[in-house]
């Protein structure tokens, strides 16, 4: 790709200049760039190609191959991987993570409160980040901004921003991959993709995920049969089009179905310096255990076409759906027949950008 080169980006009513997208690489020092000019280090966090020691931002870039090193597959992998930032699972879903960038986050998952950490997936903002759209995706590289990227990225990137740039279909290369692994629990995850080319300018991309794992309190009510089930699938289609030289389209569509149960059994406890053994039952008044029910898709359409040698005009188009309905039994049997506390929360959104 053209380092050089500039394109248009067109994302709702506004606009800006910003150079082509290029390969993340990270792990070089100042000295071995000035040696070597193939080991700079291009990063795109202002949305125009530029060396990552003249970007006075701080950032964390991971290539492909960083990504498959590390296992790095979706935003929770993050932890610990990048200095100043934490991830922590919400204590009534865990697949929705509050992210913490040098101390700004959000406590709660409430859907009148925007995260103040702004994740991209391909240029498309997402709002919501129940679900498990960069899980299943083919990670082409992933930047952390650390600091507030509001000029940029929004008001709602306070304390920094995440991108992740999946892998472009390819034309003419017929290509897979499978991951499994297995363990206690009844634990089981498998991922795969799939590169299908058809002719010489159109590409598909299939990818499917799949993981699961039972949890570690029997339920003696009724209802699912365990506290802390995970029960996750994820989907993606991808399809990239060169109908004429200079255009390409790249369309997109995830959806992510996740039915976990609560990811914890509340019981009482003697008063110190009494101590309780970790539960590994419930209380047989647990009445209709029911599991969390999310389901979380989007479409995404980018469009790039390139005028001349050094302009490129960029369309990025993005739709995305959520609905939600979290379920939780606390400390049942303490009162009598009944939970100390049985709730459920139901959270529906759209997006589009």
């Amino acid at each position: 790709m053209r380092k050089s080169s500039i394109f248009m980006g067109f994302m709702l009513s506004s606009a800006a200049f910003t150079p082509q997208i290029v390969w993340a690489q990270n792990g070089t020092d100042a000295d071995e760039i000035t040696r070597n000019d193939a080991n700079v280090i291009i990063v795109t966090a202002e949305r125009r190609s530029q060396n990552l020691q003249d970007v006075p931002i701080s950032i964390s870039a991971f290539t492909d191959e960083q990504l498959d090193t590390k296992r790095i597959t979706g935003i929770a992998d993050l932890q610990g991987a990048v200095p100043n930032v934490q991830f922590t699972p919400f204590p009534n879903v865990a697949t929705s993570q509050r992210i913490f960038i040098r101390g700004i986050g959000n406590v709660n998952d409430q859907i009148t409160q925007d995260p103040s950490v702004a994740v991209y997936v391909d240029g498309i903002y997402t709002a919501r980040i129940q679900g498990q759209a960069t899980d299943v995706a083919d990670l082409e590289r992933v930047e952390v901004l650390r600091g507030p990227q509001g000029s940029l990225y929004g008001r709602n990137a306070t304390g920094g921003a995440i991108n992740f740039v999946t892998k472009a279909p390819q034309f003419g290369e017929f290509s897979g991959s499978l991951r499994a692994s297995a363990g206690n629990d009844d634990l089981f995850e498998a991922r795969g993709s799939l590169n299908i080319p058809v002719g010489d300018t159109l590409a598909l991309q299939l990818g499917y995920m799949h993981s699961q794992k039972d949890g570690y309190v029997k339920n003696l009510g009724t209802g699912s049969k365990r506290f802390g089930d995970r029960r996750r699938d994820a989907y993606r289609f991808a399809m990239r089009w060169e109908p004429v030289d200079g255009l390409d389209i790249r369309y997109s569509y995830d959806r992510s179905e996740v039915g976990d149960t609560a990811p914890y059994a509340l019981t009482p406890v003697p008063l110190y310096p009494g101590k309780a053994k970790r539960p590994t039952e419930s209380s047989p008044y647990v009445r209709d255990l029911e599991r969390n029910d999310i389901t979380a898709q989007g479409h995404s359409l980018i469009i790039a076409y390139d005028v001349s040698d050094a302009v490129q005009i960029k369309s990025l188009t993005g739709y995305r759906k959520m609905n939600v309905q979290y379920n939780q039994n606390f400390a049942p049997g303490v009162f009598g027949p009944f939970p100390a506390n049985r709730s459920q929360f139901f959270q529906s959104q759209d997006q589009f950008s």
